[in-house]
């Protein structure tokens, strides 16, 4: 049986697909239904693409910026 981590996925289609990709990730890591998707396209967000809490540590609002400069997302 080989490992999730050992397999070979290709990169999303679009940076809007790599967003949602990121933010399903981080979801699931928090354990987080209230994590969110910031801004839309356009509008300023200083830097923060998904936010939401850590139930690890729930005394802090956790914020990640979704960079995929490898693959030409823009």
């Amino acid at each position: 049986m080989s490992s999730v981590l050992s397999r070979h996925f290709p990169p999303p289609a679009d940076w809007q697909a790599f967003e949602r990709l990121c933010f399903d990730l981080f979801r699931r890591l928090w354990r987080d239904h209230g994590t969110q998707m910031h801004g839309r396209r356009g509008q300023p967000q200083a830097g923060v693409d998904v936010f939401g809490e850590n139930k690890d540590d729930a005394s802090r609002l956790y914020g990640v910026q979704c960079k995929g400069k490898d693959e030409g997302y823009g």
